[in-house]
C-alpha cells in the first residue's frame, strides 16, 4: 500500500485553545519505509511539509507534528525507516473539516519557502502524489490513555529519544494493567530513568500486516538522559504487576527513533 504517513497525518486537528478543550483526543501515527536512493529528497518533502504542519498548528487544526527516524528496529527486515505523528480529536479523523491549504500554500510563498515540487508547485494533489511515489507507509490511530513527561518538559524540540513498544493483548484485562504502570514510571522519571511514559490503544483494531492492539512509550529528552541509568529500584510489587503485565501482551514489534522535526 503506498501511502505516506505524513499526509494521512493531515487528518489531525489543533492547538492554542482548541487543543486545550480537545475532546477524545486522538494520536495519528503513521510508520514510513523509504528507498534509501530516495532518502535525499524525502528530507527535501519532510522539511517542505513541516513547514506547511506548522501553519496548521498555528491555525488549531493539529496540536503537533512529530517525525521520528528510526535508529533500531527488532524486525529482522527493518523496514520501517521513518514514524510520523500528530494530535487531533477522533472527530476530526472521521470527518476532516475545511482548511484553507491554499492559504498555506500563499503564505509558505511569502516566506521564501521553496516548494522541492515540480516547477515548485504548492498545489496540494502533486504534493500527496509526490509522497506516494517516494514511500510507503501503514497508519495506525490511537487513543491517549495514559502520557506524562517528567518535570513539566513538553516533547517540542528535535533529540529527543523514544523506545516505541508494540503490543497484542492476550488478556482482556490489559488496559487496566497497564494503566496501573504508570506509579512505577513516574518513580522512574523522578528518578532520572526516562523523561516521560506513555500507554496508546489502538482504536480502529488492528492494521492489516501488523496486529497491534496498543503501545507503551518511553521517553527520554536527549541521548545524554538515555544512556544514563536510573536510580529507581523496582519493589516486590512493582516485579508482580510487571509479571502480570508481561502475562497479559504479546510484544510485536520495537522501535528505537530520534526526534528530527518537531513542529
Amino acid at each position: 500500500m503506498r501511502t505516506l504517513l505524513l499526509l494521512l497525518v493531515c487528518l489531525c486537528v489543533s492547538a492554542g485553545s482548541i487543543a486545550q478543550d480537545r475532546d477524545n483526543p486522538v494520536v495519528v501515527v503513521n510508520f514510513v519505509s523509504v528507498d534509501d536512493v530516495d532518502i535525499p529528497l524525502f528530507y527535501q518533502y519532510l522539511s517542505f511539509v513541516a513547514e506547511m504542519q506548522s501553519l496548521r498548528v498555528e491555525e488549531g487544526y493539529i496540536d503537533f507534528f512529530h517525525v521520528w527516524e528510526v535508529m533500531h528496529d527488532s524486525y529482522p527486515s527493518g523496514d520501517i525507516q521513518y514514524v510520523i505523528a500528530a494530535r487531533t480529536s477522533l472527530e476530526h479523523t472521521i470527518m476532516p473539516p475545511m482548511e484553507d491549504w491554499q492559504g498555506y500554500a500563499s503564505e509558505l510563498a511569502s516566506r521564501g519557502i521553496e516548494s522541492p515540487f515540480p516547477m515548485g508547485s504548492y498545489d496540494i494533489s502533486k504534493i500527496y502524489q509526490g509522497y506516494f511515489e517516494l514511500a510507503e507507509a501503514d497508519e495506525i490511530t490511537f487513543a491517549e490513555i495514559v502520557n506524562t513527561v517528567g518535570d513539566g518538559q513538553d516533547i517540542a524540540e528535535p533529540g529527543w529519544i523514544a523506545s516505541m513498544n508494540f503490543m497484542r493483548a492476550t488478556s482482556s484485562d490489559y488496559q487496566a494493567l497497564e494503566a496501573q504502570l504508570l506509579d512505577m514510571n513516574e518513580a522512574d522519571i523522578a528518578a532520572g530513568g526516562k523523561d516521560g511514559w506513555g500507554f496508546i490503544g489502538n482504536v480502529n483494531g488492528y492494521p492489516t500486516d501488523t496486529p497491534v492492539t496498543h503501545m507503551t512509550l518511553d521517553f527520554w529528552n536527549s541521548m545524554e538522559s538515555f544512556l544514563s541509568p536510573s536510580s529507581y529500584e523496582m519493589t516486590s510489587e512493582d516485579l508482580s504487576l510487571v509479571e502480570d503485565v508481561v502475562e497479559a501482551r504479546d510484544l510485536r514489534r520495537l522501535l528505537r527513533a530520534r526526534l528530527i522535526i518537531a513542529k
